[in-house]
């Protein structure tokens, strides 16, 4: 069968309904068809960059949550610490401690103001009680201290119990806030550092801080004491190692961020190491206990403030990569809208274009039909266009060609006609005027002969 016929058969039905349309209606349909798919896969697009902002926007509020729960964490760890100091007898330490209770009741309103500031956005429902059940942990250790209920290891415990309590708030705080599902390499890595590492390392560091400040001076060591120092010791090695080599993907992914924190990261493993050496030197490697409180507060607490350094200076980082990321998507939505925006204005220009021109060359069409009425269209339609209508117009072109050739004709068949008839006219004319010669010329002969007899009749009378 010819291809042409099968076209047709095909496109039968399609012909049939846009024939029963005009051009205005013939683009609203195409229009509808055309834009429906677009306007979905656009919405759907839209949709996930619009997702995947407001992630990284709960990444973002998750980190300023964070930020108080960290330093609550610090806070903690550090009055761990001088608790234990001071309940082992060394009153010099009593106006830190009173000046450290003032900080972390600060700061725990900070983050309840936090929590009433961010906590919907994260959709914490749970953690206005866990925030109470820490700060009713922290009432209840201020009471023991002040009613003289501790003892160093009692006190140690119910710090520690709270400090991991606070660790577990921290990480909940990441999952919710979507930081720990973050795939990109570097923020990845580095939410990584300040939810986990960070956390655990200042963490075994200050059991170290405290458990060696509330050991009695010149204490025979016991091997399950040594052990228990020796445990926390591998543990934060292990951990700042561990933070080290995943630093290191981060620095190869970006040399920008290598320059920021690079020496953070350096001061932050030198401050391990040197509290892990002096731990090593002082306890682990020694009969009895040779640590000096003062001095070893003050070398534990810079070491474990050089960690918790190395946050606070990842933190603008972690909020500058989520930022670019965020603003990365809003011009890729931007450029889509904008390339949408010309697109559709361009489809609404040419459609105006198109019915227009198809306006224009059917005026054509109709004032040179009315023109070849009334006789006076003779030279060709010039139309400026490539398309289909050429052909119309083209065909067109031979019909006022053939009509012109026709009329043309007719005109030339009328003149001859006219011409014959005038030279009959002129014919009949004269042959009148012949036939009246002719007569009258009869009737002289026809006198004459009246004449001739009647002179016959005289002669012969």
């Amino acid at each position: 069968m010819n291809f042409n016929v099968i076209y047709r058969k095909i496109c039968a039905p399609g012909v049939f309904l846009m024939s029963r349309f005009r051009y205005p209606q013939k683009f609203l349909i195409v229009s509808i068809l055309f834009a429906t798919p677009i306007a979905l896969g656009l919405y759907f697009f839209v949709g996930e960059i619009n997702t995947e902002i407001k992630t990284i926007q709960m990444e973002q509020n998750g980190i300023m949550y964070l930020t108080p729960a960290q330093l609550l964490l610090k806070d903690m760890q550090q009055h761990r610490g001088i608790t234990g100091v001071v309940l082992s007898g060394e009153t010099s330490f009593n106006q830190t401690l009173f000046n450290k209770r003032k900080e972390i009741d600060s700061v725990l309103m900070e983050l309840e103001r936090m929590d009433v500031e961010k906590g919907i956005e994260l959709k914490l429902g749970a953690e206005p009680a866990r925030i109470r059940d820490i700060k009713n942990e922290w009432i209840d250790i201020k009471q023991k201290f002040d009613k003289n209920i501790f003892t160093p290891e009692t006190s140690f415990r119910a710090h520690t119990s709270l400090i991991q309590d606070i660790m577990f708030f921290i990480v909940y705080i990441g999952d919710n806030s979507n930081l720990t599902l973050d795939q990109h390499l570097s923020t990845s890595y580095l939410i990584d550092a300040f939810i986990n590492r960070v956390p655990i390392i200042s963490e075994n560091m200050g059991q170290l801080r405290a458990s060696g400040l509330i050991l009695p001076p010149g204490k025979r060591m016991s091997y399950g004491e040594k052990q228990i120092f020796l445990s926390l010791s591998n543990t934060a090695d292990a951990n700042i190692k561990r933070l080290n080599t995943r630093m290191k993907f981060v620095f190869a992914d970006d040399y920008e961020i290598q320059k920021i924190l690079a020496m953070p990261l350096k001061d932050a493993t030198d401050g391990v190491e040197t509290l892990l050496s002096v731990v090593d030197k002082k306890i682990i490697r020694a009969d009895t206990n040779t640590l000096l409180r003062e001095e070893y507060y003050n070398v534990s607490t810079q070491s474990i403030d050089s960690v918790f350094n190395f946050y606070n200076k990842a933190v603008p980082v972690i909020n500058t990569l989520l930022q670019n990321r965020i603003d990365a998507l809003k011009q890729r939505r931007n450029i889509l809208f904008t390339l949408v925006g010309i697109s559709l204005a361009l489809v609404v220009y040419l459609f105006v274009g198109f019915y227009f021109g198809v306006k224009e060359t059917i005026d054509i069409l109709r004032h040179a039909t009315g023109r070849m009425l009334e006789n006076t269209q003779s030279e060709k339609i010039v139309l400026n266009t490539k398309d289909e209508f050429s052909e119309i117009v083209n065909s067109f072109n031979i019909v006022i060609n053939a009509f012109t050739v026709a009329n043309t004709n007719l005109k030339d068949s009328l003149a001859k006609k006219e011409t014959t008839e005038q030279e009959l006219k002129k014919s009949a004319y004269e042959m009148a005027e012949f036939n009246q010669l002719m007569v009258g010329r009869e009737l002289k002969m026809m006198e004459l002969k009246e004449e001739i007899t009647a002179l016959k009749k005289q002669l012969g009378g």
